[in-house]
């Protein structure tokens, strides 16, 4: 018998009446119901007594808790006044939509400050100090925001969602406005013709700057930078031709122009309470990105001034008749100059060097005046094409200029050199003639000094003359004969 069924037993005699008797059965059910109530008591008492034993050890067991609580609470306070500065802490994170672009495309960079439980600060909202080891930052419209020197750096204050937003751009983009860049960004977007894809995605796509998909990219490029009212994209690629010279000279390896520079630029933040420099405030929370820009501007410019036969064609065509002019000289710099004006500082190169070409091929006749003139125009667009190097003319071609100056110059020189040398034949010819009337008059002077020695001898032989003598009359007389003989036979008479 269980303890539930003894108490279910005893329940069961009950209520009686007075006057009822107790049968026998229910008598031993009574009574087996109350040894089972004594089993269970004597076994309770044991249980109690073990109970008693364990709650003993117990207690003494919470008072060594209660000891050790009493000093994790001790504890506890000091670590909470430890912990206290650090619960102001800041948890930032950095994120953009991709991680590789063309350059010319931007970044939209997002920065994101929570308190250490991932919720918003509360005001007065931080602020974040961004940093560009390469690359140019701009803060996103609707922020409050302080640029930094050369738009390395850049302060921007968290709105109430706890975000701030910069924009990343190529490095030599320093000075450009929001509006010129999404022109820059447009002609990035725009379809490559007979393609699926865009300019910037063939730049991307393509595995070396020579790949048929940059080609394709490069033609789209080629014709917006012609374009009269293209300035963005014009000044963004000049820009970058005078920013960054090296792309210009000789190429120390052959992968320059044959392999992708990527440019890996790290963006840090520091978040911190406040922008007042005069407040000693620490950063409360750090984070960084690095985001990839793909330089394309360097290989297409090689490929963009290089003298193809679609560039050198019209020049071929327009040249030769310049030298029909009565001074090719005047006619091809009047010519070059309303090229040279037309385009950008890349497009000059182009323009030098298309030019070089077909002024090469150029046959200008066999006049040695023209020939030279022709030698002349190349020499003065190699000079323009040194000058241009780096970019740094602008406005007329100087170098050219002054070597055309200079060749007229020396043409009018030498003009007058051949002038001046007829002359000098001339005066030449006066000297021989003068040599000779002198020589003539020499001579003359000798025969008027003969004649006039044979004058005054005549004289004397009249002088010597006796009338009365016969013999004196015919010997003076005679003497004086041959003295007019001789006279006349040197003046030719």
């Amino acid at each position: 018998m269980s303890l539930a069924t003894a108490i279910t037993d005893i329940a069961a005699l009950a209520p009686k009446s007075a006057g009822h008797l107790i049968r026998p059965q229910d008598w031993n059910t009574l009574i087996a119901a109350l040894g089972e109530f004594g089993v269970t008591l004597t076994a309770h008492d044991a249980d109690v007594a073990d109970l008693k034993t364990r709650v003993t050890a117990l207690e003494g067991s919470l008072a060594a808790v209660s000891a050790q609580v009493t000093a994790l609470d001790s504890r506890l306070d000091a670590l909470e006044a430890q912990v206290e500065p650090l619960l102001g802490q800041y948890l930032v994170t950095l994120s953009c939509s991709k991680q590789n672009f063309a350059m010319g495309e931007q970044c939209e960079l997002t920065a994101r400050v929570t308190n250490l439980t991932g919720q918003p600060l509360p005001a007065p909202l931080p602020w974040v100090d961004f940093v560009a080891a390469w690359g140019r930052l701009r803060a996103k419209a609707g922020f409050v925001s302080r640029a930094g020197a050369s738009d390395n750096s850049l302060s921007v204050q968290v709105n109430a969602q706890g975000i701030a937003q910069v924009l990343v751009r190529a490095e030599h983009t320093e000075g450009f406005s929001e509006d010129e860049e999404l022109q820059i960004s447009a002609v990035l977007d725009m379809l490559v013709p007979a393609q699926t894809f865009t300019v910037a995605q063939a730049i991307m796509a393509a595995p070396t700057p020579t790949d048929t998909r940059a080609k394709a990219a490069y033609q789209v490029i080629n014709a917006q930078y012609q374009r009269a009212d293209s300035i963005a994209l014009r000044s963004f690629a000049d820009t970058y031709h005078a920013r960054t010279p090296e792309w210009s000279l000789q190429p120390l390896k052959p992968s320059f122009t044959t392999r992708w520079r990527d440019h890996r630029a790290t963006v840090l933040a520091f978040a911190k309470p406040d922008a007042d420099p005069t407040t000693a405030d620490g950063a409360r929370g750090t984070a960084s990105i690095q985001l990839n820009f793909r330089d394309w501007l360097g290989p297409w410019a090689f490929d963009f001034v290089s003298p193809t036969p679609e560039v050198v064609g019209p020049y071929l065509q327009a040249l030769p008749p310049m030298f029909e002019l009565a001074d090719p000289l005047l006619g091809f710099k009047d010519f070059f100059e309303t090229e040279y004006a037309k385009t950008g500082l890349l497009g000059k190169k182009q323009l030098i060097g298309a030019m070089e070409v077909a002024m090469g091929r150029v046959n200008p006749g066999p006049d040695p005046r023209v020939r030279g003139a022709k030698d002349q125009i190349l020499i003065g667009l190699g000079a323009q094409a040194a000058s241009e190097l780096y970019g740094a003319t602008g406005g007329a071609p100087k170098a050219l200029d002054a070597q055309v100056r200079q060749s007229q110059h020396t043409g009018a020189v030498a003009q007058r050199v051949d002038e001046v040398d007829g002359k000098v034949g001339q005066t030449q010819g006066l000297v021989e003639s003068v040599n000779v009337l002198e020589g003539r008059m020499q001579a003359a002077e000798r025969v008027g000094q003969n004649i006039q020695s044979g004058l005054t001898r005549i004289d004397d032989n009249v002088r010597a003359i006796n009338p009365l003598s016969e013999d004196s009359l015919r010997g003076n007389i005679e003497r004086i004969g041959a003295e007019i003989a001789s006279i006349r036979a040197r003046v030719g008479g």
